[in-house]
C-alpha cells in the first residue's frame, strides 16, 4: 500500500500530514517504510523456509524494536493514542513472542 497510494500511508499510521504537491518529498519515509516492511516480510519467509528458527527469532526481535521506535514517535509527533497504543501493544507481543521462543 505504501508505494500504490503513499498519503495515505500518513493517516494508516497515524501520523499528521499536509502535502504542498503531488511531488512532495515529504513522501519518502513513506517509500522507505513500504520497503523496509518488504524487505523484512521476505526475510522472515525466507528464514522460515528453511526452519532457521535463530533467524526467525532475530527478526521477531527486530520487528519488536521497530514498533517501539514507532510507538516512541508516533507519542512524540503523532496525531493520536490509539495508533500509540496500538503499537506499543505489537511491540511488546512481538518482544515476547521472541524472548520465548528464545528459551
Amino acid at each position: 500500500m505504501a508505494f500504490t497510494n503513499p498519503q495515505a500511508e500518513y493517516a494508516l499510521n497515524g501520523l499528521k500530514h499536509t502535502t504542498t504537491s503531488k511531488d512532495d518529498p515529504s513522501l519518502a519515509p513513506i517509500y522507505m517504510l513500504g520497503t523496509w516492511e518488504v524487505s523484512v516480510g521476505i526475510l522472515l519467509l525466507a528464514h522460515q523456509m528453511n526452519e532457521n528458527r535463530n533467524g526467525v527469532t532475530t527478526l521477531l526481535g527486530l520487528m519488536g524494536l521497530y514498533k517501539a521506535g514507532i510507538a516512541i514517535l508516533l507519542w512524540k509527533i503523532g496525531s493520536g493514542t490509539n495508533k500509540v497504543a496500538g503499537n506499543v501493544a505489537t511491540a511488546v507481543t512481538l518482544l515476547a513472542w521472541a524472548g520465548l521462543r528464545s528459551q
